[in-house]
């Protein structure tokens, strides 16, 4: 029998959205959002310039034409400082010649205004699965719902000891959970939260 495979997403993605236009900035941070990706906008390469010095991103949608430096001149530079994101060239004029031209400078892909916004999705999971940027749900949830009881313990000034003494599991498996490494089952994590004097859907919320 074959075995299952593990249910993969593209989870905390690092978006840079440069357009000069605020219009378009807006339209991708409420929908790239939403899919619990993190999104920065920048108004120029200038200021892309600025972003991607300090801090990495996965995914880059830059557009072809602004005020001073173009998309094209923007790519190689934006490059420079951060080779692994895929960069994507959005436009309102689009034409063979400039397709053509930004993927020979190392463009990902190249789509045109108006966005759909089905394809957009498509195309940053295609993306995150081509670079490998995909994450097992399973461990997704496990390290999100340890991070969140680690910091509210944490908070209150509890060590392991304390909270293992205070519900009755060892401190090997508090800590294991609290470190993603072990999913607790329900009741488990009903008996962690009400150590911490928390409710079970504030550890699970938006998960």
């Amino acid at each position: 029998m074959k075995e299952a495979k593990e249910e993969k997403m593209a989870i905390n993605l690092k978006i840079l959205v440069v357009d000069d236009e605020q219009a378009v900035q807006l339209y991708f941070k409420k929908l790239l959002i939403e899919q619990g990706w993190e999104v920065t906008s920048a108004m120029n390469i200038d200021d892309a310039i600025i972003k991607v010095k300090s801090e990495k991103f996965h995914i880059i949608f830059l557009d072809l034409i602004m005020p001073g430096k173009s998309g094209e001149e923007g790519i190689t530079e934006l490059k420079r400082y951060n080779p692994k994101a895929a960069i994507v060239i959005i436009t309102g004029y689009p034409s063979v010649e400039s397709a053509v031209n930004t993927l020979k400078l190392g463009a990902e892909d190249y789509i045109k205004k108006p966005f759909d916004n089905q394809g957009i999705i498509d195309l940053i999971n295609k993306i995150a699965r081509k670079n490998n940027l995909l994450t097992d749900i399973d461990d997704y949830i496990a390290e999100t719902v340890g991070g969140r009881l680690k910091k509210l313990r944490k908070s209150q000034k509890m060590t392991l000891k304390d909270l293992s003494d205070k519900i009755d599991l060892s401190i090997s498996l508090c800590s294991q959970i609290e470190n993603g490494k072990v999913m607790p089952s329900l009741l488990t994590l009903y008996k962690i939260c009400k150590g911490l004097n928390t409710k079970l859907e504030e550890i699970t919320r938006d998960i």
